[in-house]
């Protein structure tokens, strides 16, 4: 099968990399020339796209693709509907055959207190996020899974590693909503394979303790500087669900967020 990655960063490279051992012709976006041939090295059709210049993408990289994921996160520019109307014209460019995985964010979901799911209606309206997730669906209806991933982890990358030794960090009480980067790639590859699309998933780690309990018990681990909290601060108890991939598609999460890498 043919995947395009629209964005070969964090997250897009080792997918790229996971994609490729199954089998898979890949072709994907980076922004940097001297990315594009470290790439090219792995055997991975890299191009140029800065979406912030120029989205057109050669015809040659669109024409034969059957699946694009997308993971280039928000666009920082203060008008709202800037990052979903450039993604518009980068999937324009593609097949009308083609599918498409967009890895959106928890972050769409109000920061109240509450459990939720895809169902939710408690989302941020104004969210440049949710504002791109609204128009993809409304372009490519049964063609879509939105992914909305949790705060990401892996590789070297842990929320713990910028707030140790700070102090007065809020919301001691509040719930961990963390997922691997080995689960969402593993997820997407189950999409692929299953080729389903048309659906909404949350992507976050059932472990959701309570955030002064998680980062203690990090910081007793590895030794890190201890953090204080605020004890006095609001407390927000807000919980991601995401039984519903794992009902739907015998998906299950399989790798510790108790853990640095």
């Amino acid at each position: 099968m043919n995947i395009c990655i629209i964005g070969l960063g964090w997250l897009g490279t080792p997918l790229a990399e996971k994609l490729k051992e199954d089998g898979h012709t890949i072709n994907g976006s980076t922004k940097k020339k001297t990315k594009k041939n470290a790439i090219i090295k792995r055997e991975i059709n890299a191009f140029i796209l800065d979406v912030s210049k120029s989205i057109f993408i050669n015809q040659q990289q669109t024409s034969t693709i059957d699946i694009i994921v997308i993971t280039i996160p928000p666009l920082k520019k203060e008008n709202q509907n800037y990052y979903g109307d450039k993604l518009i014209e980068i999937v324009e460019q593609f097949p009308e055959t083609s599918k498409f995985i967009f890895t959106s964010s928890i972050s769409v979901y109000e920061n109240l207190s509450g459990e939720y799911n895809e169902d939710s209606k408690k989302l941020i309206q104004s969210s440049p996020i949710l504002i791109a997730e609204k128009k993809l669906s409304g372009l490519l209806n049964s063609r879509l899974t939105i992914l909305r991933l949790g705060g990401l982890v892996g590789l070297n990358r842990h929320p713990i590693n910028i707030i140790q030794g700070k102090k007065n960090i809020k919301n001691p009480k509040g719930l961990i909503n963390l997922v691997h980067i080995n689960d969402v790639i593993n997820a997407i590859k189950v999409i692929i394979k299953k080729s389903h699309f048309g659906y909404t998933y949350n992507l976050v780690n059932p472990y959701n303790p309570e955030r002064k309990i998680y980062y203690d018990k990090m910081i007793e681990k590895y030794n890190l500087l201890p953090v204080s909290f605020e004890s006095s601060s609001k407390i927000i108890h807000r919980k991601i669900n995401a039984s519903k991939i794992c009902k739907e598609l015998d998906f299950s999460f399989n790798t510790s967020i108790k853990k640095i890498e």
